[in-house]
């Protein structure tokens, strides 16, 4: 069983690089080998802060309304910028610069806990002081509370200090740029270099960055590259000009991943930093241009698909930028203590992810990495104690790095090992109904805590599976490529997992695993489950067959509830 430990293996880089796998990175002092990237603002443009004085935030009329997936980090604005519809907050400025509030990004404002309760905050060193004078349509969370998007959230600690410097309206279009002093820390290289990046110059860095001292024509891209080709970030140390490394999330095969704050926004986004070499830049390109597929056909972002906010290119280094994102599902399942989720709550979660797989199939997108530590859970109605009266909560599903078009498969060895289906154990071409299997990995472990195939090597995940849904039928093995690793004349060879005595075919039964009951919807569960994890890909529940399943016909037509003791089937205390 796995305590908090995630050893899922990572996906090996054939013809190319996978954007999430291999790498190593630390969840409570363990080891593992994997980071995600994160998401980011839940916007569909950019929009730059005015500079107001003294007075109140309104609500602007008639404004396009965000949608209820969105864990975005809402800024307030003055009356010539609207104001996100949800939630309201009326705040008053002790000083001439404008300090947004975030909802998914700083935190949202919260009045310890409870709705309507004023109480002063003095955040990010800008000297001014922001007093909540109302806040309605939601407790509101404390500013240090939110975890970011980037996985592993859980390795990170929450809450951060920013250091901002003292900022003066830029010219139109240019958002707001630094005063001089601010770039005053600027190295030799960098007085030369942020000449191309001007006039769109907004942060240097703080003057207690130990800064790389680049020198030009020399190895490592001029210094700033490590032995691995790493981009060398530095916290508090600026990433075009523009983005302030507040924190480092992790590091693996592909990059490190970084929490910025963005300083023409004003915003804190998820930066990843991809590393300097020709296969890893071709796989960068290949998920910005799937991203900003999905993206540019889910424009009012009801897909439950991670926002691209931007792609640039720094010290030959691809940058891409995403919407920050609470939390993911593996730190809420985590904080659950690994004790199984309660029906409705697997309901919620799966019509969403069900909605985000059904816009990726239909443009014939394979994500080729589904599990927990990719799916963003974004609460509403909590504060820092409990999952809320009303745990409603909106999903993401991040971390396009190992995606591929359906008809151009990139890889041939993808999915972390304890989602890994069938087909990609045997060789044989996988489809978007690999995705589908992992779907159902993940709401067995919803419903019992832990993983169903929590295999240390593929030889164990065959037999695992094996156990479960009996022999693997002979026409699935003659299509492997990979079949006579695992099988010899048709018969599956045993003791492949050294580490376990395998068990024999359906000596498991699923529903003992999912904690089925006798009721008509525990039935329906495990055969919802049962199809998405059947062994022909072929026979297996599409996303949009899966919606008009029984199972999920069911829960619509009862009404999900979502009570705070609904998260698990005894009761809990997550922070959110």
């Amino acid at each position: 069983m796995r305590m908090g430990v995630r050893s899922t293996g990572g996906p090996s880089f054939q013809n190319g690089v996978n954007g999430t796998g291999g790498g190593t990175m630390h969840r409570n002092g363990v080891i593992i080998n994997e980071i995600q990237n994160g998401g980011m603002v839940n916007r569909r443009s950019e929009v730059p802060l005015k500079s107001v004085g003294s007075g109140v935030a309104q609500r602007t009329a008639n404004l396009p309304t965000l949608p209820r997936s969105s864990g975005s980090m809402q800024s307030l604005q003055s009356d010539l910028y609207p104001v996100p519809p949800s939630p309201m907050i009326h705040v008053s400025f002790q000083n001439s610069m404008m300090i947004p509030a975030y909802s998914g990004g700083y935190g949202q404002l919260n009045a310890n806990g409870v709705r309507g309760n004023c109480r002063e905050l003095n955040r990010m060193g800008v000297g001014g002081t922001v007093t909540i004078v109302q806040a309605d349509d939601g407790t509101m969370r404390d500013v240090d509370s939110i975890t970011p998007s980037v996985s592993p959230s859980n390795n990170v600690q929450n809450g951060c200090h920013v250091n901002t410097p003292s900022l003066r309206r830029g010219d139109e279009g240019t958002g707001l740029t630094p005063t001089p002093p601010s770039l005053r820390f600027l190295t030799s290289y960098e007085e030369e270099e942020v000449k191309d990046y001007l006039p769109s110059v907004y942060f240097g860095g703080t003057e207690q960055c130990k800064k790389i001292h680049g020198v030009r024509g020399t190895e490592k891209n001029d210094g700033y590259d490590d032995d691995n080709f790493h981009y060398r970030v530095v916290v508090g140390d600026h990433l075009l000009y523009r983005y302030e490394v507040v924190r480092v999330l992790g590091q693996g095969t592909f990059g490190i991943v970084v929490r910025a704050l963005d300083h023409k926004y004003h915003r804190l986004v998820a930066v990843k930093v991809i590393k300097n070499k020709p296969n890893y830049t071709k796989q960068a390109r290949e998920e910005i241009n799937t991203l900003e597929l999905l993206n540019r056909d889910d424009p009012d972002d009801e897909a439950n698909i991670v926002r691209l906010l931007g792609s640039h290119i720094f010290r030959k280094h691809y940058i891409l930028v995403f919407e920050l994102l609470p939390s993911d599902l593996y730190a809420i399942i985590q904080r659950n203590k690994f004790r199984p989720m309660s029906r409705d709550f697997i309901y919620e979660l799966s019509e969403q992810l069900l909605t985000a797989l059904v816009h990726v199939r239909e443009h014939k997108i394979v994500h080729c990495d589904l599990k927990p530590e990719n799916i963003m859970i974004s609460y509403s109605g909590c504060n820092s104690k409990l999952v809320g009266d009303s745990a409603d909560f909106s999903l993401k599903l991040i971390d396009f790095g190992s995606a591929c078009e359906e008809s151009r498969p990139l890889f041939t060895y993808i999915q972390s090992r304890y989602y890994r289906a069938p087909e990609i154990v045997l060789g044989i071409p996988y489809t978007t109904a690999i995705d589908m299997w992992s779907f159902g990995c993940v709401l067995c472990e919803l419903a019992n805590g832990y993983p169903i195939f929590p295999a240390s090597c593929e030889g164990e995940l065959l037999e695992r599976i094996v156990e479960y849904f009996g022999t693997i039928p002979l026409y699935l093995v003659k299509q492997g490529r990979r079949a006579d690793r695992f099988f010899e004349d048709g018969q599956m060879k045993y003791n492949l997992g050294k580490k376990r005595a395998p068990h024999a075919p359906h000596s498991r039964v699923l529903g003992n695993f999912l904690k089925i009951g006798r009721s008509h919807e525990d039935q329906l569960f495990e055969d919802f489950v049962a199809k998405c994890l059947h062994l022909d890909a072929r026979q297996r529940l599409t996303p949009e067959t899966a919606l008009e399943h029984p199972w999920i016909d069911f829960w619509r037509g009862s009404g999900s509830s979502m009570s705070t003791a609904s998260l698990s089937d005894s009761s809990c205390s997550l922070s959110c």
